[in-house]
């Protein structure tokens, strides 16, 4: 008896994959067909551009981590712990030079001893934007704006504190 492997018939499927060589030509010929079309489609597709043109709205989320300047004292005598900081950006591009953005942001913290205090911080503002050079891949720009921020905490004899800020920046 001669073993399966060695037999050279077409029609008796193989060990290995149980194909018979007839189905591997016909799985290779779709093979090199759905490459054939996969590449026909690549050569003929536009470059998609997805920058927004005109006037358009953003909204964009962003968290980070807030660290406390090691002096600051609110609502007691202690220190505030570190801790996440989460918020969001809603802009309007009003043309390609100018834009205004309004930012929002909170933290909760609390003092940074056992049983310390809840405390949350608050912050808002609004900024104007200035894009002078529009680039494809990069736009370096300006803001600048002014907003408020507050700490509040539910402890005893605590008062919210409030804060006016300035922001400016270029990048």
């Amino acid at each position: 008896m001669v073993p399966r492997d060695l037999v050279t018939d077409d029609s008796v499927p193989s060990l290995a994959t149980g194909r018979t060589r007839h189905n591997k030509e016909v799985f290779m010929h779709a093979r090199l067909r759905y490459a054939l079309l996969t590449l026909a489609a690549l050569l003929v597709a536009q470059v998609a551009a997805a920058e927004p043109l005109g006037r358009h709205f953003t909204l964009t989320p962003f968290g980070g981590f807030t660290m406390w300047d090691g002096n600051f004292r609110y609502p007691g005598t202690n220190p505030l712990a570190d801790n996440v900081y989460a918020g969001g950006r809603f802009g309007y591009q009003y043309n390609p030079l100018l834009g205004l953005e309004a930012a929002f942001g909170f933290s909760p913290t609390r003092e940074d001893i056992t049983g310390g205090s809840d405390v949350d911080y608050w912050h808002a503002s609004g900024n104007l934007m200035i894009t002078p050079i529009q680039g494809r891949y990069t736009s370096p720009f300006l803001f600048a704006g002014f907003g408020g921020s507050r700490f509040s905490s539910q402890a005893p004899g605590a008062t919210d504190f409030n804060q006016a800020t300035s922001s400016s920046a270029a990048a």
